[in-house]
């Protein structure tokens, strides 16, 4: 979302095409692993932190979870032309209005939702086949090379030789 622009500055400067992937995306191409969209999409998060070796870092808590709609949903036709934030700016209203926080009320709980999540990221990353992404950039670098000499003033190719 707010890292594209990063995206392209950095490839505008070193010519080089680096990759951000968005989770949101892997979720959308693979629903067919979730059951209950935010509580599995809860327990990638909680799994994340776990192949972090990090699970301690999620709280327990009970009482934030929240299923009232944003305060900004009148304006869900504009977030539906791009991610919410990204499609224009504007700050939400209410505290509220950020990701709910599931309750996780106990150990035994962040450990299933951490295994649940973590096996959810395995598949994903699996279907990723992330060696063909490697190859992709690789040769998205040589299609860029050649561009840069076709069209040297492109941004790239500029600051490659200046």
């Amino acid at each position: 979302m707010t890292i594209c622009p990063m995206i392209r500055d950095f490839y505008d400067e070193t010519g080089v095409p680096i990759l951000y992937m968005d989770c949101m995306m892997q979720v959308r191409k693979n629903q067919d692993l979730l059951k209950d969209f935010m509580v599995d999409f809860h327990s990638i998060t909680v799994g994340a932190y776990k192949i972090m070796n990090r699970l301690e870092d999620v709280p327990l808590v009970t009482g934030y979870d929240h299923k009232e709609p944003q305060s900004c949903a009148q304006f869900n036709d504009l977030f539906g032309l791009g991610y919410q934030s990204a499609a224009v700016g504007y700050c939400f209203g209410e505290n509220g209005d950020h990701m709910a926080t599931p309750d996780i009320p106990d150990e035994k709980t962040r450990q299933e939702m951490a295994d649940a999540g973590a096996a959810t990221i395995e598949k994903m990353v699996q279907r990723m086949d992330m060696p063909h992404v490697v190859e992709q950039l690789r040769k998205l670098e040589e299609y860029g090379l050649e561009n840069e000499k076709k069209y040297p003033w492109m941004m790239s190719a500029w600051n490659r030789n200046h």
